[in-house]
C-alpha cells in the first residue's frame, strides 16, 4: 500500500523518462518515484495507477491524489512528441 506521496506534476512536455529520483535528497520521506503519461491529466493518472498497481495496492489512492491535485486542463498531442506528465514520489510495501 502506499502509505505517503507527494506530487509532481511536470504538465505539457517532451520528457518521457521520470526525472531522475535521488531518495539521498529525500532520506526520511520518500523512496520510490513513479510516473505516468498521457494526452492529458486525467489519463497522465491512469497511466501511473496502472503502472503502480503492477507492484503495489493502491486502494483508495486515485481519490487521494485526486483530493490533493489541482491539474492543469492542457492537452498534448502524441504525434508531436507532447504529452501530460504526472508522477508520485512515494513511500509503499514494496
Amino acid at each position: 500500500m502506499i502509505t505517503d506521496f507527494e506530487i509532481c506534476d511536470f504538465g505539457i512536455t517532451n520528457i518521457f523518462t521520470c526525472p531522475d529520483f535521488h531518495p539521498e535528497r529525500y532520506p526520511f520521506r520518500f523512496k520510490q518515484l513513479a510516473c505516468g503519461a498521457g494526452t492529458d491529466a486525467e489519463s497522465a493518472l491512469d497511466d501511473l495507477l496502472e503502472g503502480l498497481s503492477v507492484l503495489h495496492d493502491i486502494t483508495g489512492l486515485e481519490g487521494r491524489i485526486k483530493s490533493e491535485w489541482n491539474p492543469s486542463t492542457e492537452e498534448g498531442e502524441w504525434d508531436k512528441d507532447t504529452h501530460y506528465k504526472f508522477g508520485i514520489m512515494f513511500n509503499g510495501d514494496n
